[in-house]
Formats: C-alpha cells, structure tokens, sequence
C-alpha cells in the first residue's frame, strides 16, 4: 500500500487512482492477535493540491473477533469511506503542527499507508462486541453457554438472582452486616 508522493506532487491537481488489495494474516489489537477473514482492500485516488496531499477511500475487509459474553468466534465486517489529508513534515519536524493533521516525514517519496490503514480498522472495532444483541453470556458457576439454554446453576437459583461469586462472599457478608447494623441504632 504505497503510494508514490513524488510523482502526485510532480503532477498538482491530476487525480490518481489506487486499488490495493492485500492478504493480511492477524491484526493486534489490545493486546490480541486477531485473525483476517479476508483480504484488506483500500482503494481511492490521490491528488495533491497545495502543500498537500488529499485522499478519498474506502477500505472494506473482515477480521474475525470474540464475543464479549459467550467468547464465540464472530465475523466483524469493517467498511469505511475515509477522506484525509496528508501533509510534508517541516525540515525542522512538526513542531507545534495540529494534532489533526495526518503527517509525513519530510523528503519521503514514497508512503506506505499500511499502519493507517490498521488504525482505521482498530477504530472499526466495538469495545465489546457481541454475537447477538440478545446473549446471555456464560454461567459464572460452569461456563456453560447460556445461549444453548440454562445450566443446572440458572435452574437452581431463586427468579432474577445471580450467584455469589466466591471471591466476593466475604464482601457481602461484611456488607450485609453493616446494613443490620446501621438498622439497629
């Protein structure tokens, strides 16, 4: 995903198209290593115009992700319309330039677009995403599938009630005593 800043820069105000379309092995993110579902394509035209360079384009792929409740394997598409303007760098360095200005370094000829490509599929993905709207996760106790149906632990616990996690039992023994005992006086 290159793309050529001497030849945009040599010829203002002529729109160059691109079209690349990569095979990605995994993505990381946060931490984890996520799996592409199919090939990234990043496809637009380029123009320069000023001291800039302006692009327009989509990228559409799909990775493969964990749902935040049932950790089922989920295909994420990811779809973007992007427009962006790329900027030279001063000789002394950005110093003092806008945050928002997307920039490179100065003298670079030719810019590989690949790690903002990545971080607009990083910004693509949902902080905790699901493989319906609907599911109920895992049973804290066994970790059966609540999705498949209820376990032996949802049947026995009284209507709208949650098991006390172990570690917290302690906690709630202190915490229901304090209770009664703000009660009494």
């Amino acid at each position: 995903m290159k793309l050529n800043l001497k030849r945009l820069k040599e010829s203002p105000g002529e729109r160059v198209p691109f079209d690349w379309t990569e095979a990605w092995v995994e993505l990381d993110y946060k931490g984890r290593r996520l799996p592409f579902v199919e090939a990234v394509r990043f496809r637009g035209e380029a123009v320069a115009r000023g001291d800039a360079v302006h692009l327009t384009a989509e990228l559409a792929t799909t990775v493969e992700l964990e749902c935040s409740r049932c950790l089922r394997p989920i295909r994420h598409p990811v779809h973007r319309e992007e427009r962006m303007e790329l900027r030279e760098e001063p000789e002394g360095g950005a110093w003092g330039a806008p945050l928002t200005d997307f920039r490179y370094e100065h003298g670079v000829e030719v810019l590989d677009l690949a790690p903002y490509v990545e971080s607009l599929i990083r910004a693509s993905i949902e902080a905790k995403p699901l493989c319906r709207p609907d599911c109920k996760g895992l049973c804290p106790a066994c970790g059966r599938d609540l999705n498949e149906g209820p376990c032996e632990h949802a049947r026995a616990e009284p209507q709208g009630e949650r098991p006390v996690d172990p570690r917290l039992r302690k906690l709630k023994a202190l915490l229901a005593g304090a209770g009664a005992n703000s009660n009494s006086g």
